[in-house]
């Protein structure tokens, strides 16, 4: 620093630094990397972890729900789970209580007591505005009659739930052809439903169901108005959407060939489960051996 006499104001002060001041603590930048390294990697974790967890929940739970229509209770604390992609009937006498209890997972009716959660969400916390967009973006459902509009064409039918849910033309009819495609409905679009055949119908059903992407299935005696022919096509039709789309299904059955190869048949009886359908060890009894087999006296 120097100073001079004819002017009393210093002159600036300048600090020359032998290295760059980085350089001198090289242990920081070595910190900051594996720290920078460490969030990534604990972000992918985090991410894949929760990815595998929502695969392996449970797709619907349902806990000790009960329903009473004045003095006949018809659900007696039911308990079940479904999981992802599985494809579940539910047969059992008339009078048992299968459509009430698919209304109920359904959020067309409460329960007197008991919840049902789907896809993670508790439906019983739900005001009934909530409860309505939560049907027409989380569930399809498929009746045994098709239910279609008869003034409006396939195509149309199949776009209602997307327009329900405020998406754009655009974005409707090229999901709605999608969706006719995949069904091999592609030349029927333009037609009304007096213009198509019963499995036709149905089938334009099941792809109205599909529009909205939805977490569940469900389905009252869907093939219960079909010919053989119709009806076998139909049910292969639920496993390619389960193997293709990993979608999940509960129907409500009376046909026995459809519960026979479903992934698990639930019985219901007197308003309550009979068998929920898990597999059971066999029990394998040790037989008796005499003496003579086993070569000793």
């Amino acid at each position: 620093m120097r100073l001079r006499f004819g002017n009393l104001t210093p002159s600036p002060i300048r600090i020359k630094l032998p290295f760059p001041f980085i350089l001198q603590f090289p242990i920081i930048p070595l910190i900051a990397f594996y720290l920078r390294s460490f969030c990534v990697n604990l972000r992918k974790f985090i991410f894949r972890y929760r990815f595998f967890l929502y695969l392996c929940r449970d797709m619907i739970t349902i806990e000790n729900i009960r329903k009473s229509f004045g003095d006949l209770e018809v659900l007696k604390g039911i308990n079940l789970h479904i999981d992802k992609g599985e494809v579940v009937s539910i047969v059992g006498p008339s009078g048992a209580g299968k459509t009430t209890l698919l209304q109920i997972i359904g959020t067309l009716d409460r329960p007197d007591a008991g919840k049902v959660i789907v896809d993670g969400i508790d439906t019983s916390q739900l005001s009934s505005k909530k409860l309505s967009d939560f049907r027409n973006q989380h569930l399809g459902f498929v009746f045994q009659f098709h239910q279609l509009l008869p003034e409006f064409t396939a195509l149309e039918n199949i776009m209602i739930p997307a327009f329900i849910a405020g998406k754009s033309q655009k974005e409707a009819r090229q999901r709605a052809k999608e969706l006719l495609e995949f069904m091999g409905l592609s030349e029927r679009a333009g037609h009304k439903p007096n213009e198509l055949s019963g499995g036709e119908k149905q089938r334009v059903a099941v792809a109205r169901a599909l529009m909205n992407h939805p977490a569940v299935i469900l389905a009252d005696e869907p093939s219960g108005s079909l010919d053989t022919k119709n009806k076998e096509e139909l049910h292969q039709l639920f496993f390619d959407l389960r193997d293709k789309m990993g979608q999940t299904f509960v129907i409500v059955t009376h046909d026995e060939g459809l519960a026979a190869i479903t992934d698990r048949t639930i019985h219901l009886r007197d308003g309550m489960i009979e068998d929920d359908g898990t597999a059971k060890e066999p029990i394998v009894e040790e037989e008796e051996v005499s003496d003579a087999e086993t070569g000793r006296l």
